[in-house]
This record gives C-alpha cells, structure tokens and sequence, in this order.
C-alpha cells in the first residue's frame, strides 16, 4: 500500500533481492509533498549506493550508513550553521531464506508480526535518522528472528496507524491496527492489506486523510 498525501510524497519504499538475501526498507520522511519528495530521493541514491557499491548487508549497518549519508546532505554536522532539522524514520528487513532467519533494524519505525493469530511489535530505537544530535540516540540494534510457516510480516510508516476517526475522533493508534490485521489474519496477504485499507477508510468516515502512507506485508518462503 502506498498511497501519498499528495501527489508526490515523502514515504518511500525500496524492495531487492541480491546476494539471496531479500531486503525490504521502508521509510518515512519528514513533511510530506515536494519537501518529503526531496528527502526519498536522497534515500533512494543512498540506499544504492550502500547496498551496491558498499556491499552492506545488516540492517543495522545499512542503517548507520544512511544515517551518516543523510546527515552529511542536510549539513547537519556539528557547527554547521545551515544544518536543517529533517531525516526520517527507516525500518530495513533482510531475509535469509536459506538460513530460515529475518534480521530487523529500525530507526523510529518498528516491524509488526503476525504468528498464529497474535501479534507482536518488534521495536527499532525511538530515534529517527538524521535530524539533529540531541545525545540521547541510541545505537542501531539488529534483532533476528527465526522464520517458520504462517507468519506474516508488516512493515509501515505512522501514516497507516495515525488515522483520526470515530464518534469520538480518536487515533486508531497501533492497537487498533494490530486488531485489524489479527482479526483478518486467515485471509491471503493481499487480502489481508485489501481489508486493512477498507477498515482505515471506515474508521475515518468523513475525516481527511493526514499523511502519507506507506505499508509493505511479506510472507517469506523457505529456500
């Protein structure tokens, strides 16, 4: 699902298969518009540019890298007077078939997993990339995860969870997402995001959309 606010946005997904390994990155981008649009292209020649040229292969490395690439484009290195206040939150997956195992990294984006009808929230660190320093970041952390039949996985910018609605004209928040997807969990992953979109636009009603949104579901296959 990637639906922008306008007609061009700042959420951005990238989606390859290379060296066996699949890698899934999604990424949200501050502002949304020509402003967001400007920062996904940075990412999408950055992202290249480290898994072709640098050869990473971590999620947390990847991570790290993009980070420094963002933070050099933006001049947001220390005493830099022009330095902006933008960046984005990143979730990165690399998929090991052959090994049966997932490795996550998230940076203010996290990894939602749905497993014989629960789900669970894997958690990147709460800081975006980029953005500038405040001391308090936290090191990217990789999280790895054996990978076995039936589990689907969901990776998604706020935009899908930040959806005002309802009598009461409440967030659904991720609760209300995570509901959502378990309470459709037996359908195939098409189906599965097709009734995910359909319940957002019930739970809006008549409220406008706020952001961009961006959301990509897998099921890995063992190799």
């Amino acid at each position: 699902m990637w639906e922008p606010l306008h007609v061009v946005g700042g959420d951005y997904y990238w989606m390859e298969e290379i060296d066996g390994l699949g890698l899934v990155v999604v990424a949200d981008c501050t502002g949304h518009g020509v402003p967001g649009a400007f920062l996904t292209l940075i990412v999408a020649t950055a992202l290249d540019r480290i898994l072709h040229d640098q050869g990473l292969r971590r999620p947390d490395e990847i991570l790290a890298a993009l980070d420094g690439v963002v933070r050099a484009r933006l001049r947001q290195e220390a005493g830099s007077p022009d330095g902006s206040d933008d960046g984005l939150d990143c979730g990165i997956c690399v998929v090991d078939r052959a090994s049966g195992t997932l490795d996550f990294a998230g940076a203010g984006l996290a990894l939602t997993m749905l497993a014989d009808g629960e789900i669970t929230r894997i958690k990147g660190r709460r800081h975006g990339l980029g953005y500038r320093r405040t001391g308090r970041e936290e090191p990217f952390a990789r999280v790895g995860l054996p990978l076995r039949d039936g589990q689907a996985f969901f990776l998604m910018t706020d935009g899908i969870s930040d959806q005002m609605g309802g009598a009461s004209r409440r967030l659904l928040g991720h609760r209300g997402i995570a509901e959502i997807l378990r309470r459709h969990g037996g359908l195939p992953l098409a189906d599965q995001v097709a009734a995910l979109e359909a319940a957002l636009a019930a739970h809006r009603g008549p409220e406008p959309r706020r952001d961009d949104m961006a959301l990509v579901a897998f099921r890995p296959i063992a190799g």
